[in-house]
């Protein structure tokens, strides 16, 4: 949702901030290092609660991963290697393993948990993680056409979420509700072409986050990108 309580920081860029982070340890990459943990985090800690059910155990796993990285001891990340989303979800794929480990060591002969042999190839690590990821971006694009509303005065956002919440209404019935939220008459037309601009905004908004991610990167990459992330159709507009 576009209230998130777990906002991200608004950071503009990825493997430029990897390099700072994985420098000499200055002031700058502490706070290299702590920027990349803001933009991630929240969608790190969303993937191990639901792949763990237990939001303690998430915690505990988060916190060791937060401080192994704050401390320089994933530093392997490179550009040369691939996006950073791919780095993480190997650390991520490894640390929830460890986890499942650890608890079958604890209980002896019990036999494996379920749930491990459900990570033992790291396929639905993938599969999690970018979801997660991808419910991380469409809430930053959500937030930052939000913030294009309260700066401009169009009402994208309001218009586009009515269209979303109710995707079976008529214009009639949106703009009729638009007008109320608005405190002015707004005809049908006028639903639709703000409609339009929306749908177009919110699409180069989220290139635009897409973009960052990948610090830049080549048309292919992008479309890569936004075809791994189910993205591609929001964006179709945008390309």
């Amino acid at each position: 949702p576009p209230d998130d309580p777990d906002r991200l920081s608004q950071i503009t860029t990825l493997w430029s901030v990897v390099h700072r982070a994985h420098g000499l340890q200055t002031a700058t990459a502490q706070q290299a290092k702590e920027q990349l943990l803001a933009r991630y985090g929240v969608a790190i800690r969303r993937y191990l609660v639901g792949a763990l059910r237990d939001e303690t155990a998430a915690d505990d796993v988060y916190q060791n991963f937060a401080l192994n990285f704050l401390e320089g001891k994933l530093a392997s990340a490179s550009q040369d290697r691939g996006n950073f989303r791919g780095f993480l979800k190997t650390v991520l794929y490894r640390s929830v393993a460890d986890h499942f480990r650890r608890g079958s060591r604890d209980r002896l002969s019990q036999p494996a948990d379920e749930d491990f042999a459900q990570h033992d190839d790291g396929s639905a690590t993938d599969t999690a993680f970018d979801a997660s990821w991808r419910d991380t971006l469409l809430t930053r694009t959500w937030d930052a056409l939000s913030a294009v509303e309260s700066e401009t005065g169009r009402p994208l956002f309001t218009v586009l979420r009515l269209r979303v919440e109710q995707p079976e209404a008529s214009s009639a019935e949106l703009a009729e509700e638009l007008s109320t939220a608005l405190g002015r008459k707004i005809t049908s037309t006028h639903l639709r072409v703000w409609l339009h601009r929306a749908r177009e905004r919110f699409a180069a908004l989220l290139l635009s986050e897409i973009r960052q991610s990948l610090d830049g990167g080549e048309r292919d990459a992008i479309e890569q990108e936004l075809s791994d992330l189910q993205l591609l159709d929001y964006c179709r507009p945008a390309l």
